[in-house]
């Protein structure tokens, strides 16, 4: 290869075709799981915990970050491709949620964590487990939409609806942010969600296998514990 052929990409990488086969990862670890671990994006908000976890500056909020990489995405535009509902109760403070309970445990879940409490929104709160692909990412991402993103998400799933009750492919979404308050008077980054158009060929083939991996991918993102409730 000579040195002329050689296109450099983001700080100073290869692509992952160009560089020589005997040098591309493939790291396996004896008695430990090797599989590829799904990662996670997540909507910056600037938090304290985060900026413990990630440095102060690295990030502005509203950006959509990779949480295994700690980098900004490449893309905000995503397609969906598999979205189920769960149900998770945050306490104040705890970096854990207390339960996380699948759409179809939800009888597991006490009443009273269900119902309002006057202005207070109930304790467990109904959200999106998805998994998304990101234009420009080569592999598929975990997507939790939190409470407070719902509304954004709801309107992207109502369009995919319509797309599919007409016979036409996913759509492709731009994902965005915009400042709220919250009911304590705190400014927060809301997600707000823009319809692009029709899912690009150049992301035809990773669709493609996320499909066919479908269930292998639910479950790894079954098993990823998120960290900070927002």
């Amino acid at each position: 290869m000579s040195a002329k052929n050689i296109t450099k990409h983001n700080q100073g990488e290869l692509a992952p075709s160009e560089l020589p086969e005997d040098l591309r990862g493939g790291l396996t670890v004896e008695g430990g799981d090797s599989t590829p671990q799904l990662g996670r994006i997540a909507m910056y908000q600037g938090t304290a915990q985060e900026q413990a976890k990630y440095g102060e500056g690295i990030f502005k909020r509203g950006d959509f970050i990779d949480v295994l990489e700690g980098r900004k995405l490449s893309s905000s535009r995503v397609v969906v491709v598999h979205c189920e509902v769960i149900y998770q109760r945050w306490d104040k403070d705890q970096q854990r949620p207390q339960y996380t309970y699948s759409h179809a445990q939800k009888h597991l879940i006490p009443h009273e964590d269900l119902e309002w409490d006057g202005d207070l929104p109930p304790a467990c709160a109904k959200m999106y487990r998805c998994i998304v692909l990101v234009d420009g990412e080569p592999w598929p991402y975990l997507f939790i939409v939190k409470r407070t993103m719902m509304k954004a998400f709801d309107h992207l799933l109502a369009l995919e609806t319509r797309r599919s009750a007409t016979h036409r492919g996913s759509g492709i979404y731009e994902l965005g942010a915009e400042d709220e308050k919250n009911a304590a008077g705190n400014t927060y980054k809301r997600l707000t969600v823009r319809p692009v158009g029709d899912i690009p060929p150049s992301m035809f083939d990773a669709y493609r296998m996320a499909r066919r991996g479908i269930d292998a991918i639910r479950a790894k993102a079954a098993q990823v514990e998120d960290e900070i409730p927002i």
